[in-house]
């Protein structure tokens, strides 16, 4: 019995060992759990909503007989769900919208609130079943000059928000509150809503086609389908709808054949090819830091088996059975997991505003209770995991380890832990130089004209024409400015909308219509000309070098012509002339580049809705400069200036934001990987420091005590980072497929990735190996 307790106490202090596991595993938990719930929040977009399951939007098939696709559009004409609502059983509610766009909204105070706006019908809330706070959603949306709005916006209101006045400046209508419902969720692609206008207010400030059933196709519709009713039948419901109503002999004439199709709500969002591929990505990175963390967590417990032998041995002397040594394992991971899971909410409250900038959301929305439940199971298994593993190892030791050294040191175990973290380690940094290359190219990439220097306003507010002249002129007069020009509508990155090139009652093919410019927009954003010159007066356009070639290979055109040739296009009236042909520029980005041809026209003596304006340089005082004449020349209008760099790169923003997530799950790991290397090092320096202070008084150099350590560690590592480099490269590369440019992934990069990798490791093994150098080795062999 006292050998007993001599042994009991010469057991080693675990606050080291224990303070290295908890913290790895905290750090990892934060991590994790929050990538985690981000793949989770991406995944449960729109499914809150009653009877989410049979809602389904109505799309639009367009095919023709010399195309083997269909080309599908998320717009239809307004007639659509509206009629559907009415005529088909299969349908229990129909509703359509249009978007009305950010506006500047003036409220009866004169307080100025940015909102999101739709013009909506009166069945929006039969299909979409929010809250209704206060008002009758079915009077208000029925009736023109009336909104609802959200109760995040009404609590901005003094007062009762019912029959207050909003004036939206854009359209210079002042509209009444009927109604308040409780705003939509975040992850919902109708989130952004702050302010529903009655669909009949269209009206007043513009032409109202929401019965069309050809052309007009603005409108985003949603069905509700009733109980059991069949996907299929349904859609074979609407095409007979839309062949009672649709003169079908025309679109033979026009050899287009429509058909409709519905698409489910839940799968809206979650259903496409770029957000599965990122959920993907975040899932993987979850697992991965996570898993880093957990064997983290086990093989620094295994590499102190040497230490707690005695402690383990001990309780078998007093009566333990292996089923309580794998309880006590099992209590001892509890405590720690509760211990790193308050770690990581401090962790994660004091990085809230970092988090929240990178998830594009706030916690308390990431954290749903209702969207909790994987993380739960998640954190059941990894304390299983850290119990029972070493529970496992524990049990096995034997009584008289209390009484002697254990010579089994588990190196396999551990070398094979350090592989694999190893592996993950370099997996993450690959993909973070995957990821961030990627975002490089996408930032930089060559749009085909130069937008260096270019701000912006929309001029929506300004109604007059002539007033938009006069602001242009007194922007063109500031000493800060260059050269000012305008387009119609909106941006080339935001896309265009399509028409159709005609060649008598045959359609050729689709373009991207950008509508009118200034005659100097090519001068001023220096898209070259190809061909021809710039249009000087109505009835001319510009075409892209695509939209030529197209032309050329139909045989429309023969292989010399191009200016001054004659089109007809869908929506214009009467024969364009081609003056001029530019060099292809991007419509779109690169995550949703638009490839058809484009075209740009003129309209005498008309300024668009976006001001553009060239810099002589770039700076925060030219921009306020004119940010501040822009005010002072139409401060009704409250025009806001962009730059025209920053919101290009705003449409990669979820790009942006996986970079950083893939960033902080890199870094994580490789950090959590070297707090396991520092303890398998510590633990393997304590084992074998009198076998190291032997071979120092035999006279080993202090070059020789380190490559013991590091050359069975280097070799491992090498190998792991190999794997994990080749494992990168194929799941990036798969990645990159939704990218119309590619960046580079190359071979060397990864080689230049390892060697930085297992410089850092050696690095390490080289400072915890200094001790070792510069003590006496009789100190270590006294005890």
């Amino acid at each position: 019995m006292n050998q007993i307790i001599r042994a009991f106490r010469r057991l080693p202090k675990k606050g080291e060992y224990n303070a290295l596991k908890i913290t790895s595993l905290a750090i990892g938990l934060a991590v994790a759990l929050v990538v985690l719930s981000k793949s989770v929040f991406e995944n449960s977009y729109d499914n809150f909503f009653g009877d989410s399951e049979r809602i389904y939007r109505l799309d639009m098939s367009y095919h023709s007989s010399d195309k083997d696709q269909w080309n599908t559009h998320s717009s239809t004409p307004g007639a659509y769900a509206y009629v559907a609502q009415r005529d088909l059983q299969s349908v229990v509610a129909g509703t359509r919208f249009t978007d009305f766009g950010s506006s500047k909204i003036a409220t009866q105070n004169d307080i100025i609130l940015n909102a999101s706006c739709i013009l909506v019908d009166s069945s929006f809330f039969k299909v979409f079943d929010c809250e209704i706070i206060s008002g009758d959603p079915i009077a208000t949306l029925s009736t023109p000059g009336m909104i609802m709005i959200t109760d995040i916006m009404a609590s901005k209101l003094e007062g009762d928000p019912i029959g207050q006045t909003l004036e939206v400046k854009s359209i210079g209508e002042k509209l009444v509150i009927g109604g308040v419902y409780k705003a939509i969720p975040k992850n919902s692609h109708l989130a952004h809503l702050d302010v529903l206008l009655a669909l009949p207010t269209m009206k007043l400030f513009s032409y109202d086609g929401s019965m069309n059933w050809l052309g007009n196709d603005r409108y985003k519709s949603y069905v509700k389908l009733a109980p059991n009713a069949s996907v299929e039948q349904t859609e074979i419901e609407l095409r007979r709808m839309l062949e009672n109503n649709v003169d079908m002999d025309y679109l033979k004439k026009a050899d287009l054949e429509i058909q409709p199709r519905l698409s489910p709500l839940e799968s809206l969002h979650s259903g496409t090819s770029s957000v599965k591929m990122m959920t993907r990505m975040l899932i993987i990175i979850a697992i991965v830091v996570l898993f880093a963390a957990v064997l983290n967590y086990v093989l620094i417990t295994i590499s102190s088996l040497v230490e707690r032998s005695r402690e383990v041995a001990l309780h078998r002397c007093y009566g333990a059975t292996n089923g309580k040594i794998h309880l006590m394992s099992i209590t001892e991971s509890l405590i720690h997991i509760a211990l790193a899971l308050a770690i990581a909410v401090v962790i994660l409250f004091m990085g809230r505003e970092i988090i929240e900038d990178i998830m594009s959301i706030s916690l308390t929305e990431l954290f749903r209770i209702e969207y909790c439940w994987p993380l739960i199971l998640v954190c059941f298994g990894v304390w299983l995991f850290s119990a029972l593993l070493p529970g496992s190892i524990f049990s096995r030791v034997p009584v008289t380890a209390v009484f002697r050294a254990v010579s089994d040191n588990k190196r396999k175990w551990k070398m094979s832990l350090l592989f694999i973290q190893f592996t993950i380690s370099s997996f993450l940094v690959m993909m973070l130089w995957v990821v961030s290359s990627q975002y490089s190219v996408m930032i930089n990439d060559n749009v085909g004209y130069n937008y260096k220097n270019i701000v912006y306003t929309s001029l929506v507010a300004v109604n007059s024409n002539s007033e938009r002249q006069r602001i242009a002129n007194e922007i063109a007069q500031m000493p800060e400015v260059m050269a000012v020009t305008a387009c119609s509508d909106g941006l080339p990155f935001d896309g265009a909308s399509g028409n159709n090139v005609k060649n008598g009652d045959e359609d050729l093919f689709n373009y991207g219509d950008l509508y009118e410019v200034n005659p100097n927009f090519f001068e001023v954003m220096e898209v070259p000309i190809n061909e021809g010159r710039v249009f000087a007066a109505n009835g001319e356009v510009m075409v892209s070098q695509r939209f030529v070639d197209e032309m050329r290979k139909l045989k429309v055109w023969s292989d010399t012509e191009s200016i001054g040739q004659m089109v007809t296009m869908t929506e214009q009236e009467g024969q364009q002339i081609v003056c001029g042909v530019y060099g292809d520029i991007r419509v779109g980005n690169l995550e949703h580049y638009d490839t058809r041809p484009s075209i740009m026209r003129y309209k005498k003596d008309y300024m668009g809705n976006v001001l553009l304006i060239k810099l002589r340089e770039s700076s925060a005082e030219s921009f306020a400069a004119v940010s501040d004449k822009l005010r002072e020349l139409s401060p009704e209008s409250l025009l806001d200036l962009y730059v025209y760099g920053q919101s290009l790169e705003l449409t990669y923003i979820e790009w942006r934001n996986f970079r950083s997530l893939v960033f902080l799950g890199s870094f994580i790991a490789l950090l959590i990987t070297i707090l396991g290397l520092i303890g398998y090092i510590n633990n393997e320096i304590n084992r074998r420091k009198k076998e190291m202070a032997i071979r120092k008084i035999n006279g080993a150099t202090n070059r020789d005590i380190v490559l013991i350590f590091a050359r069975q560690t280097l070799v491992i590592a090498s190998i792991a980072f190999a794997i994990g480099i080749v494992g990168a490269i194929v799941v990036g590369t798969r990645w990159q497929e939704q990218f119309a440019e590619k960046a580079e992934v190359s071979w060397y990069t990864g080689a230049g990735i390892i060697v930085i990798l297992l410089s850092l490791i050696f690095a390490i093994i080289l400072l915890k190996c200094k001790n070792i150098d510069n003590n006496n080795p009789v100190k270590y062999l006294k005890n």
